[in-house]
């Protein structure tokens, strides 16, 4: 949570920071631990800009929009709105917990936003390539469903041969 001075909002502040490879120096420089590390984290840092900028590219309201990222202290840092929700796996949890139903009519609340988000950015070549319970959010203020984590997502490049990996979940 961080407070942005020039647009007077509260927002979200996502820093690049893999604990397990890196430290933080006093003078807030994150240092890796092991020289060995040093290639794990670039492509880490890599997929995280790349994330970042992909999401910037969109406005859709089932999507987490990206207000600016930049690079500094050497890591990687993205602004987004400050949200309030709960995700659909716990959700569901609690829907099974009260015995409540999960009818058709509730699916399509819940799937018809993600799947509009889902066309738009499909129509740009890109996949999200990690959907799964824990990764969409329900914004009770807002009354919308949002798709969360783009880390795994990728653009096909049309003209290009890319492998696409599966991710199972």
């Amino acid at each position: 949570r961080a407070f942005d001075h020039t647009l007077e909002r509260d927002v979200a502040l996502k820093e690049y920071m893999p604990s397990a490879l890196a430290d933080r120096t006093a003078t807030m420089h994150v240092s890796l631990r092991s020289s060995s590390s040093e290639e794990t984290f670039k492509l880490g840092l890599k997929s995280f800009i790349n994330e970042a900028r992909l999401l910037a590219r969109f406005d859709h309201p089932s999507l987490v929009k990206v207000y600016r990222f930049w690079e500094a202290n050497g890591t990687a840092y993205m602004v987004m709105p400050l949200l309030k929700g709960t995700t659909l796996k716990d959700v569901l949890r609690e829907m099974r917990r009260k015995g409540e139903p999960v009818d058709e009519t509730w699916l399509r609340s819940v799937l018809g936003p993600l799947t509009e988000a889902l066309l738009v950015i499909h129509a740009e070549q890109v996949y999200h390539r990690d959907i799964a319970p824990d990764n969409v959010m329900y914004l009770p203020e807002k009354n919308r469903w949002l798709l969360l984590d783009f880390g795994a997502a990728r653009r096909v490049i049309s003209e290009q041969t890319q492998a696409l990996t599966v991710i199972l979940k």
